[in-house]
């Protein structure tokens, strides 16, 4: 559950509000919000009957800015210039070519540039185990054994990690990571042109499914998006949370104040972070705020108050230019989630610059091909909750 603590001033309509915090809380609490004052939000939660009382109170940053600029050099080239991977002397860290890349042919070394991650000996194995993925070259391979329904495949990543998809068509790559102890699904999509930010088509009466939001757009991956307004946790996904620019051009919400961050998608492909009261750059084509940012020029931000295990939700952009997409599963004794930290983490080892924390709890869902990869904390809505808007990884 996402409880949003607003001062209802600054904007019209229903939605209208400055805000003074966010506090995640488990979903087994019952909630009580009241404003102290216009610069104080106090939260009651209660365990139990039996438990004590916990209070948690906030106080407003004075509009102080809590984001530096996005200033990397990496950020001077479009984002979808690949021409860099080329270049054996730029490919350091996770991107480096491992032993057996001399070895390749011309077709092989294109493919594995593609996907450094990849092990290239576990990838072999399978494809000789599996010769039905390269009757159209290594340029198509799809591999998907992402379901839940699936094991996986046998291929890792020079990490370690078990790849759950391969799909070149569309350059995307997907994979299991550890996070903390709990399951977390990373998808990483090498072409930052395909990302967008889609409403729901039923807005403002009420979401949708992630799957229905990614199918009418033409989607192949997707993750949620902004939060909403959820009293009672019963919201229907009408009524976003903070500000969200879509790429039909269509803006809804309103900025919300110190805490928020606006994650904007600019015209060169590249993802920025900025404070939710600053102006929205020059060239977005589509921007959400939610809280809090998690990477900025590659450097962990203060996570705040978010450090307890959830279901988690992130989009950010690793130095090369890839969409990264991590959804964690949570609230359950197998994976019971994690902190925002261990988030960042897990992008930093993938290359991410870039990033920010979007809804979880619930919320949290990632989305491929048709199917969930990741398990709803709550087993009755496998498909996940209804949401305002969810991005969009667009492909063939």
């Amino acid at each position: 559950m996402l409880v949003a603590l607003l001062g209802l001033a600054g904007c019209s309509g229903n939605n209208a509000a400055t805000d003074i915090g966010t506090v995640e809380l488990p979903a087994t609490q019952n909630t009580a919000v009241s404003t102290e004052a216009a610069t104080t939000v106090q939260v009651t939660t209660t365990e139990a009957a039996s438990e004590p009382e916990t209070t948690i109170v906030l106080e407003e940053a004075a509009g102080e800015s809590q984001v530096g600029d996005n200033t990397l050099d990496t950020f001077m080239r479009n984002a979808d210039d690949h021409s860099i991977w080329s270049d054996p002397s730029m490919m350091t860290g996770l991107a480096a070519p491992d032993a057996l890349f001399d070895t390749l042919n011309a077709e092989q070394k294109q493919f594995y540039s593609l996907f450094y991650e990849l092990d290239i000996a576990s990838a072999e194995a399978w494809f000789r185990d599996h010769p039905e993925c390269l009757e159209d070259g290594y340029a198509h391979v799809l591999i998907n054994e992402s379901s839940l329904r699936s094991n996986g495949t046998t291929i890792c990543t020079k990490l370690g990690e078990q790849v759950l998809a391969i799909d070149a068509d569309n350059q995307i790559l997907i994979m299991e990571v550890d996070c903390d102890g709990s399951r977390g699904v990373l998808a990483v999509g090498k072409h930052p042109s395909s990302l967008r930010l889609c409403p729901s088509s039923e807005l403002p009466r009420c979401g949708e499914t992630i799957g229905t939001i990614a199918e009418d757009n033409g989607g192949v991956l997707a993750i949620t998006g902004s939060g909403f307004l959820d009293e009672g946790g019963v919201g229907n996904g009408s009524q976003i949370a903070g500000w969200a620019l879509c790429s039909n051009g269509e803006s809804y919400g309103c900025h919300y104040g110190s805490g928020y961050k606006r994650i904007e998608l600019h015209e060169n492909g590249w993802l920025y972070i900025k404070d939710a009261f600053d102006p929205e750059g020059e060239g977005t084509v589509a921007g959400m705020e939610f809280t809090p940012g998690l990477l900025i020029n590659g450097k962990r931000l203060d996570p705040g108050i978010w450090t307890s295990q959830n279901p988690r939700a992130c989009i950010g952009q690793s130095d090369h230019g890839e969409i990264l997409m991590l959804c964690v599963e949570g609230r359950t004794k197998a994976s019971p989630g994690c902190s925002v930290e261990v988030c960042s983490d897990v992008l930093l080892q993938h290359g991410g610059i870039t990033a920010l924390n979007c809804d979880g709890g619930t919320t949290a869902i990632l989305w491929y091909r048709g199917e969930p990869l990741i398990r709803c904390s709550n087993a009755a809505i496998p498909q996940g909750r209804y949401l305002p808007n969810a991005w969009v990884y667009v492909g063939d």
